[in-house]
């Protein structure tokens, strides 16, 4: 499988709605791809990436993709979903408390992060099996 079936696949898969998945421009699929595999070969230390790492590579796009259009990873909350986090409601001088967060973030099941070097590091130990180390020759790459 491509890299770019895979990361379309899960895309819909995570957004459910058609419209959300066809307003992510070709563009920006090739921009968070090709971000992510360079993170991904500076973290490996490697000058590709294995097939067997094209799924940690499309998981970790969506990542980026979070960070790049946030409102994509977002539903709607209705009133049932406010009504559950109203714990308390006091009718003098109104007072509504609130019990929880209402979260309308999609999961990903992934924590969201600032920056993309904190996701790479996020991914750190699935990324292990495809780590080379670093050599003194020059070009920093071991095993070609």
């Amino acid at each position: 499988m491509k890299i770019e079936e895979i990361l379309d696949y899960k895309l819909k898969k995570l957004l459910g709605d058609e419209d959300k998945f066809k307003s992510i421009t070709p563009d920006d699929k090739k921009f968070i791809l090709a971000q992510a595999k360079t993170k991904i070969m500076a973290y490996c230390h490697r000058k590709d990436i294995p097939e067997g790492c094209f799924y940690i590579w499309a998981d970790i796009a969506i990542e980026m993709l979070k960070n790049l259009i946030p409102t994509l990873f977002q539903t709607e909350i209705d009133e049932d979903d406010i009504a559950g986090a109203v714990t308390s409601v006091k009718a003098g001088d109104t007072t509504i408390t609130l019990g929880g967060m209402v979260d309308n973030d999609i999961d990903t099941g992934y924590k969201s992060n600032a920056d993309d070097d904190a996701i790479i590091n996020s991914f750190a130990k699935q990324l292990q099996a495809f780590r080379k180390l670093p050599c003194g020759c020059g070009d920093g790459f071991c095993g070609d």
